[in-house]
Parts: structure tokens; sequence; C-alpha cells
């Protein structure tokens, strides 16, 4: 199951652990994992504006005895919109945001999944008000919220 990918069609989705997610469950929408959704996303999606009618699909199940790590979803796509999907209180919430650490980006006073999660976004966020101009500038700001844990850093060309 990927966590970071990119589909022929410039379109970009990534996770990020959270600390709980409440999915709206219905036994009339098909059930999938957390992670297999991801997969749905970029086969049946150019834009973001696609994905986002897909989460509304489907009841998102979660679980970490399951394998199923409990996350949100970053979406980007080649035209530069960009959205966050969420799962609170048996809601999808969307938001608009840039950035996308270990917290809820719907509701910054939930909990995060790590300790650094409130900091590395405060990072992130500063530095791009200031979009990057280069790819190592990009590459600048991932280390500087990198974590000890990080297994990988990467920067995509969603239009090439």
């Amino acid at each position: 199951m990927p966590y970071e990918v990119v589909n022929n069609k410039g379109l970009f989705v990534a996770i990020t652990a959270v600390p709980e997610a409440d999915t709206p469950f219905s036994i009339l929408k098909p059930i999938r994992k957390s992670l297999e959704l991801v997969r749905i996303v970029l086969e049946q999606s150019s834009t973001v504006h696609e994905s986002l009618k897909i989460f509304h699909k489907y009841t998102v199940v979660f679980g970490t005895s399951l394998g199923n790590p409990l996350v949100h979803y970053k979406i980007t796509d080649a035209l530069g919109d960009s959205a966050i999907i969420e799962f609170i209180g048996n809601e999808i919430k969307i938001t608009r945001d840039s950035v996308m650490t270990n917290h809820y980006n719907i509701n910054h006073a939930c909990d995060a999944d790590n300790k650094t999660s409130f900091d590395r976004y405060k990072i992130a966020d500063n530095a791009l008000k200031t979009p990057p101009n280069s790819i190592a500038d990009a590459h600048r700001i991932l280390k500087a919220v990198s974590q000890d844990i990080t297994v990988w850093s990467n920067v995509y060309d969603l239009i090439n």
C-alpha cells in the first residue's frame, strides 16, 4: 500500500499519522483500508477536485492492529490545487492548508501524533510564506522539519 506517490497526471497523494481518526461508517458504502484509499484516489482521479469526491464514496477503516494506520491525507495536483482530508467526529473535514504534519489541521487544539508536530508545522508554514525558488530550497525546508524517524523526504515536479 502506498504512503506517498504521484500518478501520471501529476496528482500527488501523501499520508501522515494522526493520533486518532473517526470515519463516518456506513455499511451502504464499500469499505476500504486507510492506505488502500491512496491507490484508489490515484487510479480514479487527476485533480484535487475529482479526488475529494472519492472520499465520500467509501467507508474508510483505520486501526493499527489491522495494519491500517490512523492518517490524514494531503492531495496536490499539477494545477496547483491542494487539500488535506481528515476524519474527525465521524465527519470528513477538508482544509486548504499547504502544510501537513502529524496533527489535525482542522483543529490545532487536538493532540499531535508526536511531540514535534506543531513545531515542525510552524517551521514549514513560515518557510512557505516565501515559496521555494529551487529544488534545493524545497529540500532545505524538508530537512528543517525532518525528525530522527524520518524515512524519506521527496520533492516532486507535478507538471513534468
